[in-house]
């Protein structure tokens, strides 16, 4: 952590004194009470910052939500490029090794920004076959149907929708990392929540995009329960009256030929209806809405302030609690 700190506070210092201001100074580490990792004083004022490594889009709901409180800095090893952008969109504070920052007062600011990964912070990518895109699909099944941890291989390669064999592959990557534990021959999660969040942070990376949404432009006046679609993202937190939205996010999981034509949508690429393929197969056959944990990681992937808004109320409300 003293690494990350004294980095950062060398190049904070090298823009500063460019611009002709008092060099910022290190003040004080690690507050316990409020879990602050320490504070400096920039642009003359004394600021708390918080240090986070390998940041994950899953998590910075969660982040943003504790430096706001705190109108804290964030300090970390590398702000990848659209992680930056979230932070600027709320207003946050930031600053990493590779020299790329956003700090602030009523008559300064310094914004540097696309600055590359530092070599010495590339790491060998060590996540296993459960991180592939394969992987992901098999996760998904266990996070959303936890029965599914000590059903047979064969069953949960027909639901996840993979081989026998990567399922093989990810139950026992799963247990190396003792994210999926064994006790009198049950399988339990290990940590739920890290789960959780590793699975959100590498979907909206490999899975998000990797079946690219078709665009419509239209209603959606004729309803959906007869239809092999299901809401997720904005559309499903409009359901739960969280918020409003013209948009419609949907994932289909067979032929929407008939709904497309009697809602009477028109292919556009800026259009406000957003149809992804699902990446389960058609037996899982979910009702009305996605299952909680992927709306969230929709609203995440989506990257903008409203989202991430509501994916914390998604979060609090409806995944939180489960064990």
């Amino acid at each position: 952590m003293n690494e990350i700190i004294n980095d950062i506070l060398a190049k904070i210092n090298g823009h500063l004194l460019r611009l002709q201001k008092t060099p910022a100074e290190l003040l004080r580490l690690r507050n316990i009470v409020t879990e602050i990792d320490g504070y400096i004083k920039v642009f003359g004022k004394k600021r708390q910052f918080e240090v986070k490594k390998n940041l994950m889009p899953g998590r910075m709901v969660f982040i943003c939500r504790q430096l706001a409180d705190n109108n804290a800095i964030l300090f970390a090893d590398y702000v990848p490029p659209t992680i930056a952008e979230m932070l600027i969109q709320q207003n946050i504070e930031y600053a990493d090794q590779a020299g790329n920052m956003f700090l602030k007062d009523a008559d300064n600011c310094i914004l540097i920004q696309n600055c590359a990964k530092p070599k010495k912070l590339e790491v060998k990518n060590t996540q296993g076959r459960a991180w592939t895109p394969t992987g992901l699909k098999v996760i998904f099944l266990l996070l959303t149907e936890p029965a599914a941890l000590n059903w047979a291989y064969r069953k949960i390669s027909k639901y996840a929708g993979v081989s026998l064999g990567s399922v093989k592959y990810v139950m026992s990557d799963l247990q190396e990392r003792q994210l999926l534990v064994k006790i009198q021959d049950v399988l339990r999660f290990g940590d739920l929540n890290k789960l959780r969040e590793f699975w959100v942070a590498a979907y909206v990376e490999k899975l998000f995009n990797k079946y690219p949404a078709k665009r419509y432009m239209g209603k959606l006046d004729a309803s959906i329960n007869n239809y092999p679609v299901v809401l997720t993202g904005e559309t499903a937190t409009a359901d739960l009256n969280l918020i409003k939205t013209d948009r419609i996010c949907l994932y289909q999981c067979g032929n929407i030929n008939e709904l497309i034509m009697r809602n009477r949508w028109k292919l556009d690429d800026n259009g406000n209806i957003e149809i992804r393929t699902a990446f389960w197969p058609e037996i899982r056959n979910f009702k009305h809405t996605v299952p909680y944990l992927l709306v969230y990681a929709d609203l995440i992937a989506e990257n903008d302030g409203r989202c991430l808004e509501v994916a914390k109320l998604i979060y609090d409300r409806y995944l939180k609690e489960e064990h």
